[in-house]
């Protein structure tokens, strides 16, 4: 009989069909670690790693930061326009009602607004008849 003299760290493994347990290398382990390749205990038992590794669960992490900071960029992209189209919404009422307001003014002061002429029995009338319709500044 020979003997052998190993001078290292052995990861210990145990199969999974047998319970046999047995030792590898931290380089061995690794390797059949991350490749998912077959490797076999010392009664020929063939089996394999199918939990993700340290590099997948990285490149998975990577990934995962990448679709948020894709997601947040959108969702920037999205706010700065609803902003800017509530802005636009915001001009457009101010200028309708700056146009209500001056057709009012020019009702109630008795001119018409086809023609742009003055009657005073119109001027008349919004003085003493419809008091919702009043000169609002």
């Amino acid at each position: 009989m020979q003997t052998q003299t190993f001078v290292g760290t052995l990861f210990v493994e145990e199969c999974c069909n047998c319970g046999t347990h047995f030792g590898m290398s931290q380089e061995t382990y690794r390797h059949f670690r991350d490749n998912h390749k077959e490797f076999c205990c010392p009664y020929g038992h063939e089996q394999h790693y199918t939990g993700k590794s340290d590099a997948e669960k990285l490149t998975e992490t990577e990934k995962a930061k990448r679709d948020l900071e894709n997601k947040l960029k959108y969702a920037e992209q999205s706010k700065s326009y609803y902003q800017e189209q509530n802005e636009n919404h915001k001009n457009a009422l101010r200028a309708t009602k700056g146009v209500v307001t001056k057709l009012r003014k020019r009702s109630s002061a008795g001119m018409c607004q086809c023609c742009k002429r003055y009657f005073k029995n119109v001027h008349d009338h919004y003085k003493t008849k419809p008091p919702h319709f009043e000169e609002k500044e």
